[in-house]
């Protein structure tokens, strides 16, 4: 398991989730918002304001991170990322593409989205781009995927919807339709819009969330 704190933090902590041991403590010089592990374990990512990073993990490292007994002295080492023309943008979201199978893992990119609204898919181990698209919006928040679509969170609760490999536009979601009734101060979900459908809700609740 792998956290990261708030601004001020500025840390990247790997746990071993089953006894609660810190395994690795690796300053990131930088406010990460983003974190995600590759679909084969072998890499994390940190994304946040002109950051992008990769670190590789491996099966040894975290056996000698769990014979330290607990200090966190595990030395992680960042790859190298060919960002191209986003080098210097600030990314909010990163999540693993999902892969058809178990086996293909290993093949599965990773999806970065940044606060000015562009969606990019890196190749497997995430350290370089393999496609990107334009969201066409002011600005963006917030990654989902589910197999063959990736959806994206932006400005006015617009979720915009893309093919998983090629990054083709698929849709829209419809926006939450709002109910005749608002609720009252002492109901839950007072002053604030009461969601009656939402197309695609498994894939786009946490999405929309943080459209609002």
């Amino acid at each position: 398991m792998a956290s990261t704190g708030c601004s001020y933090d500025g840390q990247l902590c790997v746990w071993d989730w089953r006894t609660g041991t810190l395994l690795a403590k690796q300053p990131l010089h930088a406010e990460c918002s983003g974190l995600c592990f590759t679909e084969d374990g072998g890499s994390i990512v940190t994304t946040g304001k002109e950051h992008f990073k990769v670190w590789g993990i491996t099966q040894q490292q975290l056996q000698r991170g769990a014979r330290g007994g607990g200090s966190g002295a595990l030395a992680l080492a960042p790859k190298q990322a060919c960002l191209k023309e986003f080098k210097s943008c600030t990314f909010v979201d990163a999540k693993p593409a999902v892969s058809a199978s178990q086996v293909a893992a290993s093949a599965a990119g990773v999806y970065a989205l940044t606060s000015s609204g562009v969606l990019v898919l890196m190749r497997p181990a995430g350290k370089t781009i393999d496609k990107s698209v334009n969201l066409q919006v002011p600005s963006a928040f917030a990654l989902a995927v589910a197999p063959g679509v990736v959806a994206c969170a932006c400005a006015g609760a617009v979720v915009r919807v893309f093919a998983a490999k090629t990054l083709a536009f698929k849709l829209n979601v419809p926006r939450p339709e709002v109910g005749d009734k608002a609720p009252s101060d002492g109901e839950k979900g007072a002053g604030k819009v009461r969601v009656v459908s939402l197309p695609f809700f498994p894939l786009c609740a946490a999405v929309c969330s943080a459209s609002w």
